[in-house]
């Protein structure tokens, strides 16, 4: 019979004192967890480090710029009214000034005042920053007695000299106005019977 010649096979060398020195690191390891988790000490502070660990990814995780979901409640819509509402309130001649139905039949026709009046002049009494203080000459009122007027300024009212010299318009034209001038009011709506108006032109007399 022929010789059969087999591959010679070399096993690796272990090194036995390498795992020695792993098993004998695995066991003391196990020893030191042991041993801490007798001490009830070590036992709060692992709780505590957990406790700011959580924390700081929640941190993370509310970031700005990244919306934060809950629950919205809706704000109440406040009314806003039309512009047939303002302009119905505009045009309403107020209560002031007044006189009963038998008083104003004995008023001479020519001292009689329009359901709508739209002027009346007066005598500055005091410049804000967005209005006057004015006495006002009575013509805006049927008893036609005069009273203080407050005069509001919007960005519109225009304020210029009789004839339509130095005009401003808005605010700026308060500047222009000093206590003791004669104004001409020009106001906005009906004036009737109102003690307190916005102001469309005012001219200095």
């Amino acid at each position: 019979m022929a010789k059969i010649n087999l591959p010679k096979i070399t096993l690796p060398k272990i090194n036995f004192s390498k795992i020695k020195i792993a098993l004998s690191k695995i066991d003391l390891s196990k020893i030191a967890l042991a041993k801490l988790f007798k001490n009830k000490n070590s036992i709060i502070y692992l709780v505590i480090l957990a406790v700011f660990v959580f924390g700081g990814l929640v941190f993370l995780e509310i970031q700005p710029g990244k919306p934060i979901e809950q629950d919205l409640i809706p704000l109440p819509l406040l009314p806003i009214e039309d512009e047939q509402e303002i302009e119905r309130k505009l045009l309403t001649p107020g209560l002031i000034g007044e006189v009963p139905q038998e008083e104003k039949e004995k008023i001479p026709i020519e001292d009689q005042i329009a359901h709508h009046v739209v002027n009346t002049t007066g005598i500055i009494q005091e410049v804000k920053t967005d209005r006057l203080i004015i006495m006002g000459d009575g013509q805006n009122f049927v008893d036609r007695t005069p009273r203080v007027l407050t005069i509001i300024f919007n960005q519109r009212t225009i304020v210029q000299k009789f004839g339509g010299a130095n005009q401003q318009i808005g605010f700026k034209g308060l500047e222009q106005l000093k206590t003791g001038m004669t104004i001409l009011i020009q106001g906005l709506g009906n004036i009737r019977g109102k003690t307190e108006f916005e102001a469309d032109i005012i001219n200095i007399l």
